[in-house]
């Protein structure tokens, strides 16, 4: 599990890059997400897609992730994080070094 700062401080890059929704600054509302880091990168697609659940791709190369954000069924944004090598091929949405700066 990770955690950074969100809310009203969130850049617009974090916003775009990850969905962010909230711009509340105290209480639970802060929390925009909950990060996993995981394996089964086809796996997990295979299950989301047979289920219906809906998905973004995303990829942080510095950091050697690929990325899957989706929500749970109270709502709640997930993101998991799966080695680049899992990839293979696949291209993301929207990778962080497409945007202009920093994802703060």
């Amino acid at each position: 599990v990770h955690i950074t700062e969100g809310g009203a401080q969130a850049g617009e890059n974090r916003k775009k890059y990850v969905g962010q929704e909230s711009d509340t600054t105290r209480g639970s509302g802060v929390i925009d997400h909950i990060g996993f880091r995981t394996t089964g990168l086809e796996e997990m697609i295979d299950h989301l897609n047979k289920n219906g659940v809906e998905f973004k791709e995303r990829q942080v190369d510095d950091q050697g992730l690929y990325q899957l954000f989706l929500l749970d069924p109270n709502g709640v944004k997930i993101e998991l994080n799966f080695a680049n090598a899992e990839a293979k091929g696949r291209t993301p949405q929207l990778k962080a070094s497409e945007l202009t700066t920093a994802i703060n």
